[in-house]
């Protein structure tokens, strides 16, 4: 499978299983040769002490400039969901918003943020 990440949002935005599709590099010209594309793999539980900066490509049709991750079955590609656990308590008094609750698991979790993305989608 390959998945491709925004270059300047980080963010997973498209994928590919099998095949890949037709590339551009960042000057628009076609890429034909596959194996001179080098995958980003920084986001990978593998340490790479000498990994080479991952080459930068656009899809047809699209100006957005991607890198490309290559995995295989049964690995993790981008968040991995798991339970939490608030080690507190979550009451508030009443008149309070849902936010005073939000703000503490937040707080507790330290680098987490919430808000609504551009389709209305709440993100926690």
């Amino acid at each position: 499978m390959y998945f491709f990440k925004d270059a300047q949002t980080n963010r997973i935005v498209n994928a590919s299983i099998g095949t890949m599709p037709t590339l551009l590099d960042i000057n628009n010209n076609k890429i034909t040769d596959m194996s001179s594309i080098k995958f980003d793999n920084l986001g990978s539980n593998k340490l790479l002490d000498n990994a080479p900066e991952p080459t930068k490509v656009r899809l047809v049709n699209n100006g957005t400039i991607y890198t490309i991750i290559s995995r295989i079955t049964n690995e993790t590609v981008g968040y991995r969901i798991c339970d939490l656990v608030y080690a507190g308590e979550l009451i508030t008094s009443v008149g309070e918003n849902i936010t005073s609750v939000l703000d503490k698991i937040k707080n507790m979790l330290s680098c987490f943020e919430y808000y609504y993305d551009i389709d209305g989608r709440f993100i926690f």
